[in-house]
């Protein structure tokens, strides 16, 4: 099973089952509100005050009571709903990379999808998120690309270095993402005439990222077991997780973490593929 926290609403989801964690000073007690019959991903809470969340094939909203409602998305093609975030519109937008592009679905639920251009099968589209430009920015993993959605639909592409998986908006204003490929942590100008590339230690992977409450950046390092911060200026400092390989492997972003071992912030990767 993989577990997610969001700290803002106290909920925990599950690949095949879906829980609700209430906290107290003491005893956290866990409500189980059924089961879904498909692997989870990233989730977020949308603009209606429901959790909504990316499974495979369909995505699912969550009321606050627990009823659960799933929206099919495209009947032809096998859907892989990655990362989730609201926009700008009051819609949720989010990658797919079964289908190679961008989903957006309405609080009601109608879904509408945005091809990649130029079409590409191994686009493979992962972090999404919100930039202070008002547009929604993407990490193109199998095309080496950060691309760029307007709440109209129009896209457009920069190619990076390397292989970028997730992102997120800097304090700075600059769009922030982790580098699996280049093993670096990335910083691209919203009109993305500037690339910085700060590199992490060899070979660490980084994969999710976030901003903290220091303003710095801070991401996940699975194939070194660490936690790592990055200034806006480039310094790096990294914390090794008590756990041996734990394989960090999950989202910082929307400000979800995972839970393996009973303890927050460490994920087993295996449960993850």
């Amino acid at each position: 099973m993989t577990y997610h926290f969001k700290s803002s609403t106290a909920s925990w989801c599950a690949s095949l089952g879906l829980l609700a964690l209430s906290v107290s000073a003491q005893q956290p007690v866990f409500e189980t509100y059924g089961t879904i019959n498909a692997s989870m991903q990233g989730a977020t809470t949308g603009p209606d005050g429901n959790l909504w969340v990316c499974a495979a094939g369909f995505m699912v909203k969550i009321t606050p009571d627990g009823i659960i409602t799933q929206y099919t998305l495209d009947n032809d093609v096998l859907n892989v709903p990655e990362e989730i975030v609201t926009g700008p519109d009051g819609n949720l937008w989010f990658t797919d990379s079964g289908a190679h592009s961008i989903g957006k679905i309405t609080p009601d639920g109608v879904y509408t999808k945005y091809p990649l251009s130029p079409f590409r099968f191994d686009s493979g589209p992962q972090g999404i998120a919100r930039g202070s430009d008002g547009n929604l920015w993407f990490a193109e993993s199998g095309n080496f690309k950060i691309g760029r959605i307007t709440t109209g639909g129009l896209i457009t592409e920069y190619t990076v270095q390397s292989e970028p998986f997730d992102i997120t908006a800097g304090p700075d204003g600059n769009m922030w993402f982790t580098n699996i490929g280049a093993g670096a942590i990335d910083k691209l100008t919203l009109d993305g005439a500037s690339f910085t590339a700060y590199a992490t230690s060899s070979n660490s992977e980084p994969t999710s990222i976030a901003v903290g409450p220091d303003g710095n950046l801070w991401f996940l390092e699975r194939a070194i077991n660490k936690i790592g911060k990055m200034t806006l200026s480039g310094v790096l400092t990294e914390y090794p997780i008590p756990t041996p390989e734990s394989s960090l492997d999950d989202y910082l972003g929307a400000g979800w973490q995972p839970l393996v071992h009973g303890k927050l912030g460490e994920q087993a990767r295996s449960n993850l593929y």
